[in-house]
């Protein structure tokens, strides 16, 4: 069952310490009324090359993001891949994001 299969903490955590050791990075951010990216398609939205969307979390329900998936006030979103891909999306996102290095 999924519970029996489910990734432990401890997996987890050395799994982000593997990606901070090889410069990548998994981090997710809340999209606040006033991104500017509010109400436009992924597909409208200039990602680097070097970053997954990952999973998007919206009223409590898992989204696997697709291009003409829209960003809505409220959503979770889940960031991976190169360190500096994955800061630079957040900046974008919120400037007031503190640096992750």
């Amino acid at each position: 069952n999924y519970e029996d299969q489910s990734i432990s903490m401890n997996k987890l955590k050395a799994f982000k310490e593997e990606l901070d050791a090889s410069a990548g990075a998994i981090e997710y951010f809340v999209a606040e009324e006033g991104t500017p990216y509010i109400g436009l398609a992924l597909s409208e939205i200039e990602f680097p090359d070097d970053l997954l969307l990952g999973l998007i979390i919206r009223a409590g329900q898992a989204i696997i993001p697709a291009g003409d998936t829209e960003i809505t006030a409220g959503d979770k979103i889940m960031l991976m891949g190169k360190k500096e891909a994955v800061v630079e999306t957040l900046f974008k996102f919120s400037p007031k994001v503190e640096d992750l290095k």
